[in-house]
């Protein structure tokens, strides 16, 4: 397990100078009363951006930020899992070796997709951090290929 820091978000967030404490109040209000995350909250008005969220999640809980459209993706590591299950948890599987799978996440506190993907395909998941727009991208971009693939197949 990883040391994570005890710091909340929004104070590693005001310590590196993105936000101020009365933009972190005024999230905080709005989630009191509308629920959610208080990154995406962050994001939603234009106090951060999805970069900046991603940079200090990655510090505060020890996790490395990955690119995952900078990274050679492995496309069989990608069907490993049903595709609905990836989107829906935020995650996608860029690569795996005989006891590892490596797993870009947008929510990597998300201990129940972690544990299913680790049950499902029988090693152990090495976790890192995304921006919801990259994972959504390669999702997306990983669709298209198998449909047009498909076709290929059928054509």
């Amino acid at each position: 397990m990883r040391e994570r820091s005890k710091k909340l978000l929004g104070e590693v967030l005001i310590e590196d100078g993105i936000l101020s404490r009365e933009h972190l109040q005024e999230a905080l209000d709005y989630q009191k009363v509308h629920g959610g995350l208080i990154g995406q909250i962050l994001i939603a008005h234009g106090y951060i951006r999805e970069e900046n969220l991603v940079a200090a999640l990655g510090r505060q809980l020890n996790i490395p930020y990955l690119p995952i459209a900078q990274y050679s993706i492995n496309p069989e590591s990608a069907a490993l899992m049903d595709p609905n299950f990836c989107r829906k948890n935020l995650l996608y599987l860029f690569d795996h070796d005989e006891r590892h799978v490596f797993v870009a996440m947008a929510d990597p506190l998300n201990n129940f997709a972690v544990e299913e993907v680790e049950n499902q395909l029988k090693r152990k998941a090495q976790v890192f951090l995304s921006t919801q727009t990259e994972i959504f991208t390669v999702l997306d971009s990983h669709a298209a290929q198998t449909y047009k693939n498909e076709i290929k197949k059928a054509g």
